[in-house]
């Protein structure tokens, strides 16, 4: 039961990640010069929120799938 909830709180944590991401880069070239400042001098910027909870939620899932063992 534990890694059922486990693999659910991954999923949700994919999916919170990856619409936290579009908000993220939205946000950042709805204000164009935002935008454009953060795609000259830190392009990593752009991308960090999505790959923050992408990790966190494939991490997740992995030691729900763990628990299947």
């Amino acid at each position: 039961m534990v890694g059922i909830i486990r693999i659910i709180v991954g999923l949700f944590l994919l999916v919170g990640g990856a619409s936290l991401g579009i908000a993220w880069i939205i946000f950042c070239f709805g204000t164009v010069i935002v935008g454009i400042v953060l795609l000259i001098f830190a392009p990593q910027v752009l991308i960090a929120p999505l790959f923050f909870f992408v990790a966190l939620g494939m991490g997740t899932i992995n030691a729900g799938l763990d628990q299947f063992k």
